[in-house]
């Protein structure tokens, strides 16, 4: 925050943060705020109105997806209302590595949330030449 606002606010903002790192786990928390951080204003301001990510939305025929084949795989599989446990088993690969790729998806999207993916997904699934 760049803006002086006061010991009161840091005061307020402080106990918010610590709530929130203890509500969604200090690597989960770590891993949105690094993901915010990385955030252009434009791309914040977007987030905030629940408009989609210049990087999220849909590629146009014959351009790369910003993810891996594993990853479109995760994707799919999360479209399909999978849990990540559930992904792991069908993709014969630990839980950790589902939670990592996930992770990874949500970070390369601009992604915050699950149904964010599985609605890329099934757009992407829409406009594949290859489907």
């Amino acid at each position: 925050m760049n803006a002086e606002a006061g010991p009161a606010w840091e005061a307020l903002r402080g106990r918010g943060l610590d709530e929130l790192a203890t509500a969604m786990g200090e690597e989960a928390f770590a891993a949105a705020r690094a993901r915010g951080a990385a955030l252009s204003d434009a791309e914040a301001i977007r987030v905030v109105r629940g408009e989609p990510s210049r990087a999220a939305t849909a590629s146009a025929p014959g351009e790369r997806s910003p993810l891996t084949k594993r990853e479109l795989q995760v994707a799919g599989l999360v479209a399909q209302g999978l849990s990540n446990r559930q992904i792991a088993e069908r993709l014969v690969i630990s839980k950790r590595t589902a939670d990592s790729h996930l992770e990874h998806i949500l970070a390369k999207l601009g992604f915050i949330s699950r149904p964010q993916i599985a609605a890329w997904a099934a757009l992407a699934d829409r406009t594949d030449p290859d489907a």
